[in-house]
């Protein structure tokens, strides 16, 4: 038995009967709560009142860890409840992963989906490419995410024959959990006319959704892959206003504007140059005494 949130992951309350339990472990005959998979945490909420603390899949089923052992026995119907805050945000940040991409394979050659992984303040997306991923290009991604986030995009999934979607150029596979590829049959995740993906996890079901994001950082964690790291929603918004202080504190001591930064910190780039070039010149052509080198038999003067 497979959770049903990722084909409703709209629903955050339900009943359902113990099949069976083992200590503060329980399986249940049908469930809502989403399974830790492919770089999406498992669900938060409770079970017959007690805290879920785990979601796993182990052979085939659903395994609910809770904080502590319930009363509800097998056979019982008991209540869930899930968290929607957290289950709202999995979804939009699941969802803008799948949008990054697609603006990845906008900018990008030969590009492949390295990994992925949702915390609690921020995601981050592998990209397996030979090209640069440089700062500009940062802006540039987050410029498409943002703009494919305001055209309200609609989101869509289904199953299709496994064989079918491997043969198809537009469908991504993240090639590191290899997600959504075991079985006859493969769960498809498509951003309407944007990017088609092997997915198992739960989305929203329009771009708008999502909200803002802001890219945050980039790394190099392989050769050949840069790690993309992003902000969805209040922790964007939070990121922007950082950034935008940082920027007009900046301008203010620089007596410009915001926009004419690049302008004025060359001016000063050029001036600290000027400077450092005469003071050589001064010195007769000599370096400036803190790059010299010392010679052997040299003693420091005291």
């Amino acid at each position: 038995m497979q959770s049903l949130a990722p084909a409703d992951p709209y629903t955050t309350e339900f009943e359902a009967v113990v099949e069976s339990r083992d200590d503060d472990e329980l399986v249940l005959d049908e469930t809502y709560c989403y399974a830790e998979s492919g770089g999406q945490p498992p669900d938060r909420g409770t079970l017959a009142g007690e805290r879920i603390v785990d979601v796993q899949e182990r052979d085939g089923e659903v395994v609910h860890a809770l904080a502590d052992a319930p009363t509800a026995e097998v056979g019982e119907t008991i209540a869930g409840r899930i968290d929607p805050a957290f289950r709202t945000y999995c979804m939009r940040s699941h969802t803008a992963s799948h949008v990054l991409y697609g603006a990845g394979r906008r900018l990008f050659d030969d590009l492949g989906y390295g990994g992925f992984d949702i915390d609690d303040h921020k995601v981050r997306v592998d990209l397996a490419t030979p090209t640069t991923i440089d700062d500009t290009a940062l802006v540039t991604l987050e410029r498409l995410v943002n703009r494919a986030v305001w055209d309200s995009k609609d989101v869509s999934w289904e199953t299709a024959p496994r064989e079918a979607a491997l043969a198809r150029d537009d469908v991504a596979f993240n090639t590191k959990t290899e997600e959504g590829i075991g079985g006859e049959e493969v769960r498809l995740v498509e951003v309407d006319g944007w990017d088609v993906a092997a997915c198992g996890g739960t989305h929203v079901r329009n771009t708008r959704e999502i909200g803002p994001v802001a890219v945050l950082d980039r790394s190099n964690p392989g050769e050949g892959v840069t790690r993309v790291e992003f902000a969805v929603g209040p922790a964007a918004i939070q990121r922007r206003s950082v950034e935008k202080t940082a920027a007009l504190d900046a301008a203010a001591v620089l007596e410009t504007r915001v926009t004419d930064l690049p302008d004025a910190v060359a001016r000063l780039r050029d001036e600290r140059d000027a400077i450092a070039a005469e003071r050589t010149t001064r010195r007769g052509g000599r370096p400036p005494r803190h790059q010299r080198t010392r010679r052997a038999g040299d003693r420091p003067r005291g």
